[in-house]
């Protein structure tokens, strides 16, 4: 091809490119991709929340949601003043509590559980929070809500390192962004491309249709890579100070909850690839010692010190994982995993 035709071939690809954008941005045809803009805002205290009142979609690969969040910000329905003898319970947690992949509200694990329970189980689960911000959130909502109980889901994979770091994520023209250098550079590009070319969320969404298996699972992988070292056995120096801070922040919220009588419960969310670890501890532990269970062990013992009752369902997961309890290619649960963890949470109470 001559260098002219290559020009008018060029001109031609960015002419149609340019009268495509402006059809979009006239017609607003295309829905967004991922998680909608403006669902998350800055928040002084807690680094960014969930934008009060909002009603939007999530959209990725394997589904399409649409959520609301109330007046205060959260995942649920608005609750008034507590009644009489009313029994209520605040379940803390990041996004595999907020649950809105796929699972409709009324079906994820918190309110599996209310229902049986016959008592109102509030979700104020966060797409992003570690302990320490839930427990920061939980100073604001306990006078609102007066929860005789709190249940902290505690996301095995990823907890104990969000709480060993503080503003790891931030706010930019209306999503939610990594704010380390490992994370910035890219999320970075992907929100000023969000921001400025409507045509960029049916471009992202094509290459994940046509590419998606290999991207899916190579982000599948990273994922597992960096979280790797937390069944590393011994744990290394920085694993340690990140189980030290853990047992801190969950040992300070106890003595919290304690000062105004409410019970504190621990549920330990396991990661997907606890559930049938075999690929995961051929892939990164064919030499070293591991324990695939050291997360939900670290935190059993802290709970049996300190007296706290802490629930595990990953046996009972690990039982049933033929039943796609996660998503193929998200790390989060499908309404089948929330209604295998509500029910174990729900069994585990009726037993104490």
């Amino acid at each position: 091809m001559t260098p002219p035709r290559v020009a008018i071939t060029i001109f031609s690809a960015f002419a149609a490119f340019a009268i495509l954008e402006i059809i979009v941005r006239i017609t607003q045809i295309l829905p967004p991709y991922g998680y909608p803009r403006g669902l998350f805002q800055k928040d002084p205290v807690l680094d960014y929340t969930m934008t009060p009142n909002f009603t939007g979609e999530i959209v990725f690969a394997e589904f399409r949601t649409t959520f609301s969040t109330n007046s205060l910000g959260i995942r649920d329905k608005e609750f008034g003043e507590k009644k009489e003898n009313e029994y209520r319970i605040l379940a803390l947690g990041d996004s595999l509590t907020w649950g809105a992949y796929g699972v409709p509200l009324e079906q994820t694990f918190v309110k599996v559980l209310g229902k049986k329970l016959g008592s109102d189980v509030i979700n104020a689960g966060v797409v992003g929070y570690s302990t320490d911000q839930e427990f920061a959130f939980l100073k604001i909502l306990a006078d609102t809500y007066q929860p005789d109980m709190v249940i902290v889901n505690f996301s095995a994979g990823t907890d104990f390192e969000g709480n060993n770091q503080t503003g790891e994520m931030t706010v930019k023209n209306g999503f939610l962004v990594g704010n380390t250098f490992q994370s910035q550079t890219p999320e970075e590009v992907r929100t000023y491309l969000l921001d400025h070319l409507r045509l960029y969320p049916l471009i992202e969404r094509g290459v994940t249709t046509l590419f998606g298996v290999h991207k899916q699972l190579l982000s599948r992988l990273q994922e597992e890579d960096r979280q790797s070292y937390l069944y590393l056995v011994p744990p290394s120096r920085d694993y340690e100070s990140q189980i030290e801070k853990t047992k801190k922040i969950l040992s300070e919220m106890k003595v919290y909850l304690l000062s105004k009588g409410i019970t504190l419960v621990v549920t330990i969310i396991p990661t997907r690839y606890q559930l049938d670890p075999q690929n995961f501890v051929s892939n990164y532990f064919a030499r070293g010692e591991y324990d695939m269970e050291l997360p939900q062990k670290i935190i059993r013992e802290w709970g049996r010190q300190e007296n706290v009752v802490v629930i595990d369902p990953l046996p009972e997961m690990q039982k049933q994982q033929s039943a796609d309890l996660y998503w193929k290619f998200n790390p989060h649960l499908t309404e089948a995993g929330h209604e295998v963890i509500g029910s174990f949470i729900f069994d585990q109470l009726e037993a104490l």
